[in-house]
């Protein structure tokens, strides 16, 4: 065999060394099917009232003052990989809170607005009002009773409501979002 821009003739050992196996071939792309995990950055964090967010790299502290606070967490997320619808299927967070806060409620939005409506109601797949206490630190799974599946116009975001007794914060270390097709 002859190749097209020199290099000395090409025997069938050397030929075959130049292209992948179909296994091979078929390592190097996504799957077509299965979970996909999406990490959220911290920086997409932000407070719905006067409190603050402090954000550094690879995490979020939510600052409150001594009162009920709620933070939102918008995400863009794909409607469509590679050609498939995508549904939410659970998110994760892993959080510390300090000793004079706790989480008094985690929930998952979403809203559609379209031109007819631009501020849609929204539904809640996932409210966990279950207290998380002062001091603990995890990473906890939330997942809604099916898979939530998401349009190009849905609004997602996940919802985390704290309760502080004196000025104090709750660190967001990683948001995970687990899709499927």
């Amino acid at each position: 065999m002859q190749p097209a821009l020199g290099g000395g003739l090409f025997t069938k050992k050397k030929a075959t060394k130049l292209f992948y196996k179909k296994g091979q071939s078929d390592s190097r792309y996504l799957p077509s099917s299965g979970q996909i995990q999406l990490q959220i950055s911290p920086d997409n964090w932000v407070p719905s009232d006067t409190d603050t967010v402090t954000h550094f790299v690879a995490e979020a502290f939510l600052n409150g003052n001594g009162l009920s606070q709620y933070y939102h967490l918008g995400l863009t997320l794909p409607s469509v990989l590679q050609g498939r619808p995508v549904r939410l299927d659970s998110f994760e967070l892993c959080y510390r809170v300090s000793a004079s806060a706790t989480i008094a409620d985690v929930s998952l939005t979403k809203a559609t607005p379209t031109s007819g409506n631009v501020s849609p109601s929204s539904s809640t797949p996932v409210n966990d009002v279950t207290s998380r206490p002062a001091g603990e630190a995890t990473c906890r799974s939330y997942a809604p009773a099916s898979p939530v599946p998401i349009g190009p116009q849905d609004l997602i975001q996940i919802n985390v409501v704290a309760n502080f007794s004196s000025p104090s914060n709750i660190q967001i270390t990683r948001s995970t979002v687990n899709l499927s097709d």
